[in-house]
């Protein structure tokens, strides 16, 4: 049904409840707007009843077609402002429980990104997180492959009909997101990925995840689209510093200047969800057991896991350095922290 638009469904569902008072609904109740708007629906839905295959897909075991009433239309879904008509559907949709962060980035990645996008969507999965991305080439891809390394759940949103694959070249990984996973689309099968299709895809993926991390994207990248998105949807948005000077740097970095949280590690994301690790667990723990003074107490609270240099935690507590690298050595000989690079420090 292309030719109902998620808006004019919206409207026409907060006025009828459901698709099927809808399709139920006799011209003569409607006025105004609300009568054209119910001819559209009624000739489109018509009309993908009469297309040929199109009753093929609906039984075929490959795929399947849901519309917001369905039980496992994803609930997040709905609470954005233009929800999809319906989704094509092929693999698993994910438990009501699972939380998603959606990680995405550039198609023309470096090495460092592919790293980082494969490093923190494995740890995501291991952690119960599931990935949500668009299946393009580069850091979404890596997003995709390093949640199905962590053994965990991965969502791909596409910007063409469900039965194509676009990038042909991710066709296995296709396949094997679908498997463990599952595929999306609003658009029918036999749909040609077009240029107007993937913006609009991208609300689909920040509605679906609770906090988007983007990894690499350069200043005009189709990756601040989605972050639009997200911000209109309120929800979190992350991102990896690069390097200075790299174009593939620059949305990222543009994202930090205002106000997007940094991401140093995995457990940075993790934290945003509210989300606590076993390693963080046992880091409690281990300090419940190791009794501090009250400097010790103090520094330690004011350190989290994004590293700091000891010269800011000597101006924020007044404290001489030679004090307070005694501290830092002894906290870090509790494994209440680590150094985490030249000079710099965080929480373990």
């Amino acid at each position: 049904m292309q030719s109902v638009g998620p808006v004019t469904f919206r409207k026409l569902t907060d006025y009828y409840g459901n698709a099927g008072r809808i399709w139920n609904a006799e011209p003569p109740e409607l006025t105004g707007h609300q009568r054209t708007e119910w001819r559209v629906f009624h000739s489109a839905a018509k009309e993908a009843e009469l297309q040929e295959g199109y009753a093929r897909l609906l039984h075929s075991s490959s795929y399947r077609f849901i519309i917001p009433d369905d039980p496992d239309y994803p609930a997040p879904l709905t609470d954005i402002p233009d929800p999809p008509v319906g989704l094509y559907v092929k693999g698993t949709l994910p438990d009501r429980s699972r939380p998603i962060a959606a990680v995405i980035g550039s198609r023309a990645c470096s090495e460092y990104g592919k790293h980082q996008a494969l490093k923190i969507a494995r740890e995501l999965a291991e952690a119960g997180v599931g990935v949500a991305s668009g299946l393009a080439a580069g850091i979404d891809s890596c997003g995709h492959r390093g949640a199905l390394e962590g053994n965990g759940y991965t969502i791909a949103v596409l910007g063409n009909g469900i039965d194509r694959c676009y990038p042909v070249t991710n066709l296995s990984l296709y396949e094997s997101i679908a498997e463990s996973g599952a595929v999306i689309s609003e658009y029918p099968p036999g749909t040609p990925g077009k240029p107007m299709h993937f913006p609009l895809r991208n609300r689909i993926i920040s509605g679906l995840s609770k906090l988007v991390v983007v990894i690499e994207a350069k200043k005009r990248s189709g990756s601040l689209i989605t972050v639009e998105r997200a911000l209109e949807q309120g929800k979190d948005v992350m991102a990896v510093p690069g390097r200075l000077g790299d174009p593939l740097s620059e949305g990222c970095l543009s994202l930090i200047r205002q106000g997007a949280g940094i991401v140093t590690c995995t457990d940075d994301i993790l934290f945003a969800m509210g989300i606590q690790t076993e390693k963080k667990k046992d880091s409690q723990k281990k300090s419940a057991g190791v009794r501090l003074s009250s400097e010790e107490q103090a520094v330690l609270k004011h350190m989290d896991t994004d590293p700091v240099h000891p010269d800011r935690l000597c101006e924020q507590l007044g404290l001489a350095p030679g004090s307070l690298y005694m501290i830092l050595f002894r906290l870090e000989n509790a494994g209440l922290i680590r150094s985490a690079g030249p000079g710099l420090y965080a929480r373990t």
